[in-house]
């Protein structure tokens, strides 16, 4: 039994001593890394890693050039294959005819789709905008706005509507040609800088920014839209009950965090009056269930915080029109297309001629496939 006890305590001590070791070796091993793997250093060898050539011109043979060296190869031809398609379908859809009238019916809550730029309503809507029939998903977000207010009567003169986030799109002159008042916002300009909103064109820092001639006269233009700075976190309370319908697009993702973009559609009811109409897009990440980009420069939104919203306001007493996830299955629908976006100069100013710019309904934004989505919420009586 004594030898037993004894053979117990020599391995025991055999296991602390070796533990000690490993301890300090592990210790030093650390030691090492953290000292190599400094953000200098680290940024530097990483450089060096997915450099295409080395200095003399070289191919960089390494086992990470070997997964990358193709990437950017890739890149251009989704996107050149992407463009491709986009391109058939413009060429078809600038052959449709434009409608006379626009339909009295209302969309579903739902993304942007191939099947949706070639219908009667975006062509007509892209023609009041006098616009080519692009099939863009910033010209889907402008039409389904449109459609949804003539199909709640709101596209009659005497409205009133307030825009969120308005930058230099076209929609507060179109409505002032139809004699309809609008309070366009945007973020005061001195919370703007280092955002890429002005640097970019995106910003209405005054009306003049904000003003189409091709779609109203200055005069009916001055006489029906003015412009207010807002923070759409913290909407003024003397907006309340003041507008028939109000808008945004693509702009409550940049609020700071998913809860605050949810927060602000609701909040975007307090301004209605009862019966009045709120219309929002946002990004939609329409390929997870759960991870997605919150707390950022750029959110994403998920199914399920769709969901959840719906439910919580019809239980609130407000009609949210029904949900729609289909994001299609067409050529385009399935071009997921890839920064860098050269085209994104052109969205500050609708086109208005036929020739062909790079369009897309789906993008990739930090790595995930993402597309428009619309929310539409008529407030309780």
């Amino acid at each position: 039994m004594f030898g037993s006890d004894k053979k117990k305590k020599a391995v025991v001590q055999k296991t602390i001593d070796a533990s000690l070791k490993s301890d300090r070796l592990g210790a030093g091993i650390q030691k090492a890394v953290d000292e190599r793997l400094q953000p200098d250093r680290l940024s530097a060898a990483l450089h060096d890693l997915v450099a295409m050539l080395k200095p003399d011109g070289q191919p960089n043979i390494n086992s990470l050039w070997l997964e990358l060296k193709e990437l950017n190869a890739i890149k251009w031809s989704v996107k050149q294959q992407g463009y491709a398609i986009g391109r058939q379908v413009f060429e078809h859809t600038k052959t449709l005819p434009v409608p006379d009238k626009p339909e009295a019916f209302l969309l579903d809550c739902k993304p942007s789709t191939q099947a949706d730029v070639q219908a009667p309503w975006f062509v007509y809507w892209m023609d009041q905008l006098r616009s080519a029939p692009l099939p863009h998903r910033k010209l889907w977000e402008y039409a389904w706005i449109l459609q949804n207010l003539h199909g709640h009567g709101k596209l009659a003169a005497g409205q009133r509507g307030l825009g969120f986030g308005c930058g230099t799109e076209p929609l507060p002159s179109y409505f002032a040609n139809l004699g309809i008042d609008v309070v366009a916002t945007d973020l005061a300009p001195e919370k703007v800088h280092g955002r890429g909103w002005a640097e970019t064109g995106q910003h209405s820092a005054s009306l003049d920014a904000i003003f189409e001639e091709k779609l109203a006269s200055r005069e009916a233009f001055d006489r029906h839209v003015s412009l207010h700075y807002v923070d759409m976190n913290d909407i003024p309370a003397e907006y309340d009950g003041q507008f028939d319908f109000c808008w945004s697009i693509c702009a409550l993702e940049h609020l700071g965090s998913i809860k605050n973009g949810l927060d602000f559609i609701e909040a975007s009811l307090k301004t209605l009056k009862p019966g009045g109409v709120a219309l929002h897009t946002t990004e939609f990440n329409y390929t997870e269930t759960d991870r997605t980009t919150d707390n950022w420069q750029t959110v994403l939104f998920l199914r399920r915080h769709f969901e959840d919203l719906a439910k919580r306001l019809t239980e609130a007493g407000h009609q949210v029109a029904p949900l729609d996830f289909d994001v299609g299955h067409e050529p385009l629908d399935c071009f997921v297309d890839l920064p860098p976006f050269e085209f994104d100069k052109f969205l500050t100013h609708v086109p208005d001629d036929l020739s062909y710019r790079e369009g897309h309904l789906k993008m990739s934004v930090d790595g995930f496939p993402s597309t428009c989505f619309g929310i539409a919420v008529q407030k309780k009586a």
